[in-house]
């Protein structure tokens, strides 16, 4: 069950979106959530003022406490239980993300999209996309220019892989917790001849319940247009979260190669939610 939060912010409207989603899904779930900020302060800032730091735009570390302390605030006034912590970074930001959730473990991750154009990602990387790769629990993305959306409307994308099944298992509670409906997507990446989608989107909607299920559909996406499709039932449907597990490859496959659940990073038009697979199984 998700009990526990953890939502990484910094000085983005991106985070600010995040934890606007955060605060609708703790006072929703009744979970509690803890803010993190790794506060990336040059080596060299100590050699000078905070006025100084502010004005070349560098976070100093009173600037790092004032965003957790915010962000803290703003979950507290909405009825959710929070609390908040900085940290240096000790290696890459995204590590120390994964860290945290981790050490203290964490039911879901959140964090907002950093926006880069999928080349700039593809070729040097970026925090949510390495956090959403490595995170050892299910990571809520929130992409940027979000509108507010219902999260009693979801969208589930399945598979038949091992993360797609734990992600119909968080449909399933998501679902029971927030009096939510669900529409079932199987987007096959080929001919519907050679697979058996039918059987695949049934078994998830039996498993999500069928008084919870608003419609179960299935359809030939062709070949790498899977991710495009389960946008589009996003957008038809009005989701307000689209939930898809996340397949295990290598570090030079998925920088080769994608993925549906890395392409959606950069068009789902609402709150992706990308579960990991319990075994890391490797993408087809």
């Amino acid at each position: 069950m998700i009990q526990r939060v953890l939502l990484a912010v910094d000085h983005s409207r991106h985070a600010e979106d995040a934890a606007r989603v955060a605060a609708d899904l703790a006072a929703a779930l009744h979970a509690e959530v803890r803010v993190l900020h790794v506060h990336e302060a040059a080596i060299t800032a100590s050699m000078f003022s905070p006025q100084e730091l502010e004005r070349a735009s560098v976070e100093t570390a009173e600037a790092a406490d004032r965003l957790v302390e915010r962000t803290v605030g703003r979950l507290r006034g909405r009825g959710v239980t929070a609390s908040g912590s900085v940290r240096s970074p000790d290696g890459a930001t995204a590590a120390q993300i994964v860290s945290a959730a981790t050490e203290d473990p964490a039911d879901l991750l959140v964090v907002g999209s950093l926006g880069a154009s999928r080349w700039r990602a593809l070729l040097v990387g970026g925090v949510t996309r390495a956090v959403v790769q490595e995170a050892p629990c299910p990571v809520l993305v929130v992409p940027r220019h979000t509108v507010p959306g219902d999260l009693r409307r979801l969208v589930l994308g399945v598979d038949g892989s091992a993360g797609a099944a734990r992600a119909v298992d968080l449909t399933a509670e998501l679902a029971a917790r927030l009096g939510a409906t669900a529409l079932v997507v199987h987007a096959v990446d080929g001919s519907l001849e050679d697979n058996e989608p039918d059987a695949i989107a049934a078994a998830a909607a039996d498993a999500v319940g069928h008084d919870r299920i608003a419609a179960v559909r299935v359809r030939a996406a062709g070949e790498g247009a899977v991710a495009d499709a389960l946008r589009e039932e996003a957008l038809a449907f009005a989701a307000g979260l689209l939930v898809v597990g996340r397949r295990g490859r290598s570090a030079v496959q998925r920088l080769l190669l994608g993925g549906v659940s890395e392409r959606l990073l950069h068009t789902a038009p609402c709150p992706l939610l990308v579960v990991p697979s319990p075994a890391h199984d490797v993408a087809a």
